[in-house]
């Protein structure tokens, strides 16, 4: 089926003075957000902007393609984007700037985000969803027991740079990004807020209830696009308030997220429904989740979080080399805690698996009726 890139080749020719930017144009350029312009938009270039044609020359020159297709991460074809977007009548007028890449890893903290400066006028903010380091995962967990991460924050201060600058804005982001477009749109300046025209979140995780109920979040929900795959996982998380579009993938299970499994027509997606089994899989976890302390949730995230990193790895493709050896660190890790860690995990992780076995009973009955 059609994804970005056939998009970009159908659709690429036609200006956004004739077909007004959409929910399509949204997911690639928060896409773009994986890219890293290490290099290209940060040190000296990092206080202004750049066409993108010239971004995307150095980029290539910088890296081969079949680099980039050689990394191991479901987001590794984001750069390939670059081109087909240099080279269309849409987007080949778009400059960028303004990039940062947070990675601090006693902080928790994994935030990067980008600005596109669009032809017609307007910018997209676009957040990076969660990379390949495992600090970054630890953040997305850290959502299930704190009000503010830091990346949250940072999110909300970069906005905040636009508070100088009149262009109407758009905010949005793949899975964590799209959690972060959200967050920092609600807690930005109020001046940044008025000039926000819509928020996008592509399969964004949501937030603490206690988030969800301040004036702040509520004022920004109107302007709230949310755009799941129909076998979400991640955009069902936590809470959220704000309706769902659900749209068809060509992936399975957990490869819906991938962004580029997305199916396209014209300039829309295709519609899809949410599939019973992402319901079942929503319940469990939701039931789970809130039936921890926060505390426990804390304890229960540190803890697994230590056994992961006890190997040595700093990113999921440096944990998926060398397995057996991996594996052999994290059992040792594993037997080392203390008995007041392994009651946390085994509390919830038997919790989990109860809510599980609840929520499969419960789709039963519902079938039999």
């Amino acid at each position: 089926m059609a994804n970005l890139f056939d998009y970009l080749k159908w659709r690429g020719d036609i200006p956004l003075s004739v077909d007004p930017f959409g929910e399509v144009d949204n997911l690639v350029l928060a896409e773009l957000a994986y890219t890293d312009f290490e290099g290209i938009l940060d040190g000296e270039a990092a206080g202004g902007f750049l066409p993108l044609k010239e971004i995307c020359s150095r980029y290539f020159s910088m890296h081969t393609e079949e680099e980039v297709l050689a990394r191991e991460t479901f987001v590794r074809k984001a750069p390939l984007l670059l081109k087909p977007l240099a080279e269309s009548e849409r987007f080949g007028g778009m400059q960028l700037g303004w990039y940062e890449n947070r990675i601090c890893v006693e902080k928790d903290e994994q935030m990067a985000a980008v600005a596109c400066l669009l032809p017609d006028g307007t910018a997209y903010i676009a957040f990076r969803g969660t990379d390949d380091t495992i600090v970054g995962w630890k953040e997305d967990f850290n959502l299930a027991y704190m009000r503010e991460t830091t990346g949250q924050k940072q999110a909300a201060e970069y906005l905040n740079r636009f508070r100088s600058e009149e262009m109407p804005l758009r905010v949005g982001g793949h899975s964590k990004g799209g959690n972060l477009a959200v967050y920092a749109s609600a807690f930005c300046d109020t001046a940044v807020r008025e000039r926000i025209t819509e928020i996008w979140s592509n399969d964004g995780p949501g937030f603490l209830k206690e988030v969800t109920e301040t004036p702040q979040y509520e004022a920004i929900l109107p302007l709230v696009h949310s755009i799941l795959p129909e076998g979400s996982l991640f955009g069902l998380l936590m809470h959220g308030k704000f309706q769902h579009h659900f749209i068809k993938s060509s992936g399975w299970g957990l490869m819906q997220h991938d962004a580029l499994t997305w199916e396209v027509e014209r300039n829309r997606f295709v519609k899809g429904e949410l599939k019973d089994s992402s319901m079942v899989i929503d319940s469990a976890l939701s039931t789970w989740i809130d039936g921890l302390e926060l505390e426990e949730r804390k304890s229960f995230i540190d803890t697994l979080f230590s056994v992961l990193t006890s190997t040595g790895s700093t990113t999921l493709e440096e944990l998926g080399q060398n397995r057996l050896k991996n594996l052999g660190g994290m059992v040792n890790a594993l037997v080392a805690l203390d008995k007041d860690k392994k009651d946390v995990l085994g509390r919830v992780l038997g919790a989990l698996n109860k809510s599980s076995r609840e929520a499969v009973m419960e789709e039963m009955q519902k079938t039999r009726k």
